[in-house]
């Protein structure tokens, strides 16, 4: 089965991997020869009327089935092979590169990060940027945090990964974008993806910060009859309480004022 991860045809390539990892087999050597291959294997259909076609390599395939299943040391050398390779499509190093988040903090990285980022429009990778916490980035998160713009297969939006890159560099300067956001999250009756991550942002803060947000949110939503529709509620209440901080349990507090909260107990939120 070894063998046929190296056939000429790219479908039998992709059944001999998933028969190896059924079978638990060793699959280090097997990515590795595989990794930059970019000849075409699945092409699949997305989205409604007007959506589009997703194309993912063989590469991507390899390191999207097997990445989870490496060892620390294996995937430290996939991550670094990634970050530096060459690829040709925008949409197939995004697919390689979002299973691969758990880069080392180092020079030769943080420049690779900013070039991707700067040349190629890689706005997935500011929350790799932003780890080193370089005050010179701010505009970086700035700037992805005013750009409402969608983009690649899962119609990722830039705000996200504004607010993805404050979990990792929790800045006052960015507190009155932040406010901004959830002033229009708030007023607006559209479901906003990213909405989850505003409030991760937002707990990244210390929680003399953070609770005024929260208990605006709250009270905001006071007047809206159906619990179930009072969204900013939901969201926080499952996130503090996956925290369990004593130093929320007054906005937790707050919640369990409004009759029927126990609903919310029901939600998942990551």
């Amino acid at each position: 089965m070894y063998a046929l991860t190296n056939h000429k045809n790219e479908v039998i390539k992709g059944y001999a991997l998933l028969g190896l990892i059924q079978r638990k087999a060793p699959l280090y050597d097997v990515l590795l020869q595989n990794i930059q291959d970019s000849s075409v294997l699945i092409e699949e259909t997305w989205g409604c009327i007007g959506g589009g076609v997703n194309v993912n390599s063989v590469s991507s395939f390899f390191v999207y089935n097997t990445i989870y299943i490496l060892n620390e040391r294996e995937r430290a050398k996939i991550d670094s092979i990634l970050l530096f390779a060459d690829f040709d499509s925008k949409n197939d190093f995004y697919y390689k590169f979002i299973y691969t988040d758990s880069l080392k903090q180092n020079n030769t990285y943080y420049k690779r990060l900013k070039q991707l980022y700067t040349k190629k429009q890689y706005f997935f990778l500011l929350h790799h940027i932003a780890q080193y916490q370089n005050p010179n980035d701010k505009q970086l998160i700035l700037d992805a945090l005013q750009n409402d713009q969608e983009y690649g297969y899962f119609q990722l939006n830039c705000i996200n990964d504004g607010l993805h890159a404050i979990k990792q560099f929790p800045d006052s300067t960015f507190l009155p974008t932040l406010e901004s956001l959830q002033k229009q999250a708030l007023t607006t009756d559209s479901h906003n993806i990213w909405l989850t991550t505003l409030y991760l942002a937002i707990l990244a803060y210390d929680p003399a910060v953070a609770k005024p947000f929260l208990k605006a949110a709250i009270e905001t939503e006071h007047s809206i009859n159906d619990i179930n529709d009072r969204e900013h509620t939901k969201v926080i209440y499952s996130l503090i309480r996956n925290i369990n901080n004593a130093e929320y349990d007054e906005v937790m507090n707050i919640i369990k004022t409004i009759p029927g909260y126990e609903v919310y107990d029901q939600l998942i939120i990551y």
